[in-house]
């Protein structure tokens, strides 16, 4: 059985494309690319090779937690693999 959405986490995910968005203009990269390295850095099923420390700099750029990132990129993984 699919699980319904909660409303609190798509308001933070649509914040977090946001700032993906943003954080993506200020190094001269498109959006998608940015969310391609966070997948591929992502400790998501499968991925021997996960790189943290991406995610501690991007993160700090962000002003976002990287526990919080990397949730988001293995959802986005998940999501991408999925469908």
């Amino acid at each position: 059985m699919e699980k319904i959405p909660n409303p609190e986490n798509i308001e933070r995910e649509a914040k977090i494309d946001k700032l993906v968005e943003e954080f993506a203009e200020s190094e001269g990269m498109s959006p998608e690319d940015v969310l391609i390295d966070m997948m591929t850095y992502s400790s998501h099923e499968g991925n021997e090779d996960p790189n943290p420390v991406y995610f501690e700099i991007v993160a700090e750029k962000m002003g976002i937690s990287p526990a919080e990132l990397e949730e988001y990129a293995v959802k986005k993984w998940n999501e991408n693999m999925a469908g």
